[in-house]
């Protein structure tokens, strides 16, 4: 459970570290705009799928915070649930769907550390 619960804790800074770089690129938009370099409908698109993809990613790690992963035996299954619960929450909530392919790497370095560290 330990290498588990690992996975799920840096698995989570990661997402948050996501988080902050959509919020970066939020006001980096604003900067752009303010020089002239995007009209307001740019802006309004950018700041929309930005912040779409917060939400998708806060609800992720609702969804990870309330699975028991008591019940998972290695790493690569816990990683394979959360790989199983991305696309269903891109789907239902109508999220930017390269969102599946950001956590999915997220999760292949992590799980590439702890086979080199553990």
């Amino acid at each position: 459970m330990g290498k588990i619960r690992k996975f799920i804790n840096i698995l989570k800074v990661e997402i948050e570290d996501m988080q902050e770089d959509c919020e970066h690129l939020i006001k980096q938009s604003h900067k752009k705009r303010e020089q002239g370099l995007y009209t307001d409908y740019v802006l309004m698109e950018n700041v929309s799928v930005y912040r779409s993809q917060i939400d998708a990613l806060t609800e992720l790690v609702e969804q990870i915070e309330e699975e028991d992963w008591s019940g998972y035996n290695t790493v690569e299954e816990a990683s394979n649930k959360i790989a199983a619960l991305v696309p269903q929450l891109i789907k239902k909530g109508d999220f930017p769907e390269y969102t599946i392919d950001l956590v999915s790497r997220k999760m292949e370095k992590i799980l590439q550390f702890l086979e080199l560290s553990c």
